[in-house]
């Protein structure tokens, strides 16, 4: 089972999201990186979970209706997807997992795969999750090489069955949804399986000895190091 830093980290070791903890993350033993995506209004990723981001006078404004330039002038520290994947594909043999927040990311994404694939880094690396199908379909239309996974979101089998339409690698699911049938349902059906967000120890234990491939969890670091005593 991976281990992976949920939203770039050991919760402890900086602010969510941020360079601090992935630049922490690259010098631990876990085995990957999620960031969270969103996409402005001239077509850019960022690295940011909530729709909105807060001005300086504490106004949100809305991530899709500003450019990189406007969010960059509200908040200077905020990271873009180019600067994240660009120091963990060259610095780092971790994996990158992005959770895509929103919908129509897809063209966008593809971009960004095919300069970092021309600069040979190595994409094989990179994981696209998101809630949304259709735009995980556009992506792996246009990029075949592309892994995706289906998280989920209601009507199991149906779920299931939308991870083959679209050609999903595997599908992601909250812990609540603890079904020891489902690993072994979903490893028959050549599906790979995504846990989040782990922080229990217990849990994660039951997760590894149930053959679950990737776990993803605020505290990676410590986990991590506990499972593989």
């Amino acid at each position: 089972m991976k281990i992976v830093g949920h939203r770039a980290g050991q919760i402890s070791t900086g602010p969510e999201n941020s360079m601090k903890r992935i630049n922490r993350s690259l010098k631990t033993g876990i085995d990957a990186i999620e960031i969270d995506l969103r996409l402005t209004k001239d077509q850019q990723l960022i690295v940011h979970h909530g729709p909105k981001i807060k001005a300086n006078n504490q106004t949100a404004v809305r991530i899709k209706d500003k450019t990189l330039k406007d969010l960059k002038t509200i908040a200077p520290n905020l990271l873009t997807l180019e600067q994240a994947a660009n120091l963990v594909l060259k610095e780092s043999s971790l994996e990158l997992v992005l959770d895509c927040k929103g919908r129509g990311w897809s063209k966008s994404l593809v971009r960004y795969l095919e300069g970092w694939n021309q600069s040979g880094y190595d994409t094989n690396r990179i994981i696209a999750l998101s809630f949304y199908g259709w735009d995980l379909y556009k992506l792996k239309k246009a990029y075949p090489a592309s892994r995706t996974y289906f998280l989920f979101r209601y009507m199991l089998f149906f779920h299931l069955m939308v991870c083959r339409l679209i050609r999903a690698e595997g599908s992601g699911y909250n812990w609540l949804f603890t079904w020891r049938p489902l690993v072994w349902f979903s490893h028959q059906h050549n599906l790979k399986l995504y846990y989040y967000t782990v922080n229990n120890l217990g849990q994660a234990a039951k997760y590894s000895k149930h053959r679950v491939d990737y776990l993803c969890t605020d505290y990676p670091e410590t986990i991590g190091k506990r499972l593989r005593r």
